[in-house]
């Protein structure tokens, strides 16, 4: 689900990370997969690490990663898993280490950080809202300075999958970071932030 590239100072390419996730596709009766896949005998959870497009290692976590994202300048990968939004060092081969989390206020289904890295946007799908985190200048994440509930008119129509507002993806604006455009299954609109 969450994939996240970290380069050398060089620029190169060196690890990308590709994160976990629930077997809900295979068990889930009105999901598209339900039937045609077996469920994993044993589901891992965290992190797997390639390199040039080769596996070299796995992270075991005691969560899933939901999505990853490298930070701009200090050379760290943050991911969505359990509720948090963590901070990870990455070291020589390749492998992340945990370093610092912070709540996110629900369960992210998505964040972006901002291009100065000073600020993550987590998109919370549960728990419908939107919220803010510092990171600050050692890689660490704070503590959520903002947030936002999502709370808009629902289609009766959609009222079988679409019961809440489900905020699922959050994106900065890339010229200003300004605002923010915030995609809500639940509401099936996207929402603009400032």
């Amino acid at each position: 689900r969450g994939c996240a590239g970290h380069t050398s100072s060089a620029g190169t390419k060196m690890y990308s990370y590709v994160g976990s996730s629930p077997a809900a596709q295979v068990k889930v009766s009105d999901s598209p997969a339900y039937g045609k896949l077996p469920p994993p005998a044993v589901e891992k959870k965290g992190v797997m690490v390639y390199r040039a497009g080769e596996r070299v290692g796995f992270s075991e976590l005691k969560y899933h990663v939901g999505w990853m994202e490298k930070h701009p300048s200090n050379g760290c990968v943050y991911a969505a898993g359990s509720g948090k939004l963590r901070a990870y060092k990455v070291a020589a081969d390749g492998m992340l280490e945990e370093f610092s989390s912070a709540d996110a206020l629900g369960n992210p289904a998505h964040f972006c950080l901002s291009a100065d890295g000073a600020w993550a946007l987590c998109a919370n799908y549960s728990a419908s809202t939107l919220s803010v985190l510092p990171i600050a200048a050692d890689g660490s994440v704070g503590a959520a300075t903002d947030s936002k509930h999502h709370v808009v008119r629902l289609n009766p129509q959609l009222a079988d999958r679409q019961e809440a507002c489900h905020p699922h993806q959050v994106r900065l604006d890339p010229g200003s970071g300004a605002w923010a455009l915030a995609c809500d299954l639940g509401a099936s609109r996207a929402c603009d932030c400032d």
